[in-house]
Order: C-alpha cells, then structure tokens, then sequence
C-alpha cells in the first residue's frame, strides 16, 4: 500500500480525527527513519559498540534480541561517563547519505500545525528536532520546546520532547536536554507519581483524540503513561502500525496483522495498518479535507488519473515521448554529454506502477504495459520512489541488467492534483545514466534543481490530464515540498 492505494476503507478508521476540535501527533522513530536517522535497535548497536561494551555489531544485535536493550545501553552509559551526549548525538547522525532533513511525515505534521495551530498538539519520542526544522520550513516564526517539568509548566509549547531532546551546536557538540536513554531513565521516570509527560498526554487526552505513529510502542513509561490517561478519556486514541518499521514482508505482514491490530485494540487503542512509512505522511495531508461531503479517496484519484491517461492513449504516447526526451538532454548536459535514458511510470490505483511512456518510441497499446510493485521494498527504484515520495539514486547491478552502458538510475517522484484534495505522489521520472551512481550523487549540486523542475512540469502535465476541468485553478508545488495542498 501507497499513496495512490490509500482507498475509502483506509480513511474511514481516521473519520474521528477529520473534523475535531483538537488533535494530538505523538511521534516515535518512525517519523525519522526516512531522513536516514536510525531505530532504536540500531541506535543501542552503534553505542554499545562505540563505547567497547561489547566487540563487535553481531554481539550487540545477539544480547539486543535476548534482553531488554535498555540493560545494554546502562551499561554504555557508565563506560562513556562524561562523552555519553556526545557519544548518543554520533550515533545518531553517523551514516548519513546526505543533508539531514525533515521526512515527508514531519513536513505533514508541520503543515497541518500550521494550518490548525490553536487546535493542534505536537509531542515526539525522539531526540532529534527534526519536526521543528519542518515547522522553520512551514513558516512557524516562534517554537517553544518542552523536555522537563519546568518547560511544560512556564510556556505553551509548540513541541514536547517526552523523553527529552539532543541539541547540536555549530561547533559539533550535542548538549543533552532530559533525554531518556537507558534502563536507569526508565525506571527513575516510571517511579514519578505525575511526570509532566502523563499531565501532557491527558491534558492532551481531555481536549481530543491522539494520533500516535512511527512508534513501536516499546517504551514502558509511554504504556504505562496511557493506561493511566486513556481510561478517563472518552476521545480515542489512534495507533498506525507501519510494515516499514517491523521490517516484515508483505506475505508475514499479511499473516500477523490480524493479531497486531488485536493486540492494541486489547489495550484501548485503535489500530491501522499500513505498508510505507510515507503512507502516514499522506493520511495526515488528507486530514482537513477526508470529512469533507464529495470527498475523494487517494486510490480514487489514482484510478481516475491513470484512465483518463488510457483514454488519451495514442495521442500523449507521442506528447510524453517528445517531453522526455527533452528532460533527458536537459540531464545529459549536466552529465558530461553521457546516455541518458528516460520513462515515466504512472500508478494504476492497483499496487502497481505501469511503464506507461519512454522517449525511445510510443507503445501501440496499453497491453506492451510493464507492471511493477509499489512500496519500500519494491525490487523496482521507480516504486520506491513512488513510495518513499523522495528523490532516489541508486546503482544497477550489471549482473541484473540487459544492458551494460547504464550504470545508475535517477529517479523523480510527480504528484497529481486535482485542485480540490491534497495532491498525491501517482507517477515517477526515472532516467538511467551511463555514469556510476557515486558520479552522479557528486553532481547533485547540478541536477537536483533540474529534478524539481522536472517534477513541478510533469506534476502539471499528468494534473491536466487527469483533471482538465480544473487544471486551471491548480498550483502544483515544487518536487522537493511535500507539505498539504
């Protein structure tokens, strides 16, 4: 499941959240995960082998498995002593491929503060200030934060830090704000008898629903936190269960569900299961308009799309062709005057997105089609893209491809919008290039501006085909802004 498969069905479960006098985002690791930040297991693996508790990454994965990973970060902790902010803030943000920037989800969330901020609450698990960068980027001017009792009690904030926050300076160091980290955090913060972080949630409870999302609900003081706040409550508390995150194939995803959803609804939350982590990011983009009458699901506007495509069949073949072979030679000078080969995908509504145009020739029908899956894992870059709703590069394996002259492929999320509902991620650019991946990642400086020029253009295009009766009121927004329409 992705954006363009996200049905009716789907947003019915979210209907208590569509039209409320006030909704809390509470959220885990999940919302990060996309911006390269690592979970929690593979966060307590980089500090326990940085600090030399255990020799090597195989051993730390071995006791996390056996054990709670809490005992395996105490023991970290007392190792590293005086280094342990510094040490936690470089396993955080080791390994990054790029530029650390907020994930679809956080961009979401900060839109929809910024378009309900008087009835809009933001708490997160996480260290990182991811959310508030989206809420800079939204536009939000003043952002008060909140990591201790004194923070909660002197200032309405904008974000709470249940378990505290790592700041970086400008000089590469991390200053630790109450962060909860290990066994001994825990279990100092669970003999509280009212913690900030319970008068939070069942203030937050006391005025409406609560959305709580990327987390795996592992934390003992955030159960322990809503079995005490839920019960007095009579609005719901919501939980998105994400196949990204349980890194689960979709055949034992399928197999557990049943009993994920059980298992939380057993302990008063109601659950929803989705594929993609930005599956989240889209349902919290949909919110302002889902309870709308006339509404239109994502999978809805997909389908619609790619018919009204079929319907114009033999005359855009030759339109998209032309088109993308003008956005290859806008490429290939960028690249050297290296091949560059370039096709447009566009999602069916059906799990699938179709090879639908290529600028080496026009197909004679629907039926020559390629079909490939849509999702994180897809083996296909064109429907990861799609997925993820980011710009991917990635490296062709020569022993899986035809052809050896391309040796990396670009690809381009493109969005559809039909002037009335949030635009949603339908279609994908890809464009193989006779240059390695590593060549082409070192130009990025170069391409990455023609790459949100180029979705912009097709964001426009695929719109108008679609939608044509309204194709003039639409503004379809760059390719690198992922907020609500």
């Amino acid at each position: 499941m992705s954006a363009p498969d996200i049905d009716a069905e789907v947003m019915a479960h979210f209907r208590a959240i569509t039209d409320t006098s006030h909704l809390t985002f509470v959220i885990g690791a999940g919302a990060s995960a996309p911006s390269g930040l690592p979970d929690w297991n593979t966060l307590t693996t980089r500090l326990a082998v940085r600090t030399g508790v255990v020799p090597s990454e195989h051993a730390a994965r071995t006791l996390i498995e056996a054990q709670d990973p809490s005992f395996l970060l105490e023991a970290a902790r007392t190792r590293a002593a005086e280094e342990w902010s510094q040490l936690v803030g470089e396993a955080l943000y080791s390994g990054l491929d790029g530029p650390l920037r907020p994930s679809p989800l956080h961009l979401a969330i900060a839109a929809h503060y910024t378009q309900f901020p008087h009835r809009t609450s933001l708490a997160t698990l996480n260290f990182d200030t991811l959310l508030e960068e989206a809420l800079l980027a939204a536009g939000v001017d003043e952002i008060r934060v909140a990591t201790s009792a004194y923070d909660f009690q002197s200032a309405n904030a904008s974000v709470a830090h249940l378990h505290g926050a790592l700041e970086s300076t400008d000089y590469g160091a991390h200053r630790n704000h109450e962060m909860v980290v290990t066994y001994r955090d825990y279990a100092e913060l669970l003999a509280e008898n009212s913690p900030w972080q319970l008068e939070y949630l069942t203030q937050a409870l006391d005025r409406g629903p609560l959305l709580l999302t990327g987390s795996t609900y592992r934390d003992p003081d955030l159960r322990h936190w809503l079995h005490k706040a839920l019960p007095s409550s009579s609005n719901p508390a919501l939980v998105t269960i994400v196949r990204e995150g349980l890194r689960l194939d979709s055949q034992t995803f399928k197999e557990v569900r049943p009993a994920l959803q059980e298992q939380w609804e057993s302990i008063g939350l109601s659950a929803l299961t989705l594929h993609d982590f930005s599956d989240i990011a889209l349902i919290v983009r949909e919110l302002p308009t889902a309870g709308h009458s006339g509404y239109v699901a994502p999978k809805g506007r997909a389908i619609a799309t790619f018919r009204r495509h079929n319907e114009r069949f033999a005359e855009l073949q030759v339109e998209f062709s032309e088109a993308l072979s003008a956005a290859a030679r806008r490429l290939k000078h960028v690249f050297g005057k290296m091949p560059v080969r370039s096709t447009f995908w566009l999602a069916n509504g059906q799990s699938e997105l179709v090879r639908w145009a290529t600028a080496e020739g026009h197909y004679r029908s629907p039926d020559q089609f390629k079909r490939v899956p849509i999702g994180h894992d897809s083996p296909w870059i064109a429907g990861q893209t799609l997925a993820t709703e980011e710009v991917q590069l990635r490296a062709v394996d020569a022993r899986q491809h035809s052809s050896p002259k391309w040796h990396s492929v670009l690809a381009i999320p493109v969005f559809v919008s039909d002037g009335v509902h949030p635009r949603v991620c339908a279609a994908v650019l890809t464009f193989a290039v006779a240059r390695t991946a590593n060549s082409v990642a070192s130009l990025r400086a170069q391409w990455a501006g023609i790459a949100q020029e180029l979705s912009a253009e097709w964001s426009k295009r695929i719109s108008g085909v679609g939608f044509a009766a309204s194709a003039s009121t639409m503004s379809v927004k760059r390719g690198g802004d992922h907020g609500g329409d």
